[in-house]
């Protein structure tokens, strides 16, 4: 799963979209949980758009906060979105 960010500048010119790869949203009565996988997909204004913080993804792999085929989800979820926003030029 992922969620957008959009950034604007004052004057209302788009800096840049973040994505951010997520689990699945939990609603709870009382709360609500997600937990972020840490990688990370940008485009910038020009359209090009790039994975980042695949270190941070490593990270928590290497700790055992996150399992393999979750931390393997994340980096196919973010290369789909990066191909998606790539053919959207």
């Amino acid at each position: 799963m992922h969620h957008r960010h959009s950034y604007y500048r004052s004057d209302g010119s788009l800096i840049g979209q973040y994505y951010n790869i997520n689990t699945q949203v939990e609603v709870y009565p009382d709360r609500i949980r997600y937990v972020d996988l840490e990688v990370d997909v940008v485009k910038w204004p020009d359209g090009n758009s790039e994975i980042v913080e695949k270190e941070l993804l490593e990270r928590q792999l290497e700790k055992g906060s996150l399992t393999q085929d979750l931390g393997e989800k994340a980096t196919s979820v973010a290369g789909y979105v990066k191909a998606k926003l790539s053919g959207m030029r």
